[in-house]
């Protein structure tokens, strides 16, 4: 960092001559001086700094919420979607299965009695077959419908959480993708407000008459002037 003073006369007749005072290639940084040896440089930048942070934890606290929020809300809708869609059909189809399996029971019993009662004789050599397609309906009523209960609630669960695993990603991803975004942007919008400002106002003159330009090259250091105006107006100049 490169610094050369001017004085109050010095600005006024540069800036009547029409000379530019900065140049694209060096970022000119205005900084007051409390005093001729030192500069009041933090005092400047701290309040700028603290506000950034501020804002940047603001920011991150709103979206660490969102995400916690997000993530807890999918796993706990997974979860329960999960639990009801194998527990709920399972012991559902096991009790309807249950109970209606005695339906044929009752109503064959009924009719057996009956007939028993009537062609006692001609059934009850009919009686093994019945007992037969009695025993293997109810197996057949009791089991498929608990196979078939377990298939569709083991695939339905599957692609449940397949599907809001790969859309709940995605839309994780471009949440991520749209907060940078909005990040970058914003710095770069407050980069060019900041430049448009200091372009209006390149410098300015202290209480004491007397005027600080400090050109930034890239490099952390700072190198102050102290040679006679003429000489500091050459390098001034040189450095244009």
């Amino acid at each position: 960092m490169r610094g050369v003073r001017w004085d109050g006369a010095q600005v006024r007749q540069v800036a009547a001559s029409g000379e530019s005072m900065y140049d694209d290639a060096f970022t000119i940084h205005m900084v007051e001086m409390e005093n001729e040896d030192e500069f009041n440089f933090v005092a400047g930048m701290v309040p700028y700094l603290l506000n950034l942070i501020k804002d940047v934890i603001k920011d991150f606290i709103f979206f660490l919420s969102f995400f916690l929020s997000f993530f807890l809300s999918f796993h706990l809708f997974f979860f329960l979607s999960f639990f009801l869609a194998t527990y709920s059909s399972f012991f559902l189809s096991f009790f309807l299965s249950f109970f209606l399996s005695f339906l044929p029971l009752i109503l064959l019993s009924f009719f057996l009695s009956f007939f028993l009662a009537t062609y006692s004789s001609f059934f009850l050599s009919f009686l093994p077959l019945i007992l037969l397609s009695f025993f293997l309906s109810f197996f057949l009523a009791t089991y498929s419908s608990f196979f078939l209960s377990f298939f569709l609630a083991t695939y339905s669960s599957f692609f449940l959480s397949f599907f809001l695993a790969t859309y709940s990603s995605f839309f994780l991803s471009l949440s991520f993708s749209f907060f940078f975004l909005s990040e970058y942007f914003f710095f770069l919008k407050e980069k060019r407000r900041a430049s448009s400002e200091f372009q209006k106002n390149p410098c300015r003159i202290n209480s004491n008459g007397r005027t600080t330009i400090v050109y930034v090259s890239g490099r952390n250091h700072r190198q102050e002037s102290t040679e006679t105006n003429a000489e500091s107006q050459g390098k001034f100049k040189a450095l244009r």
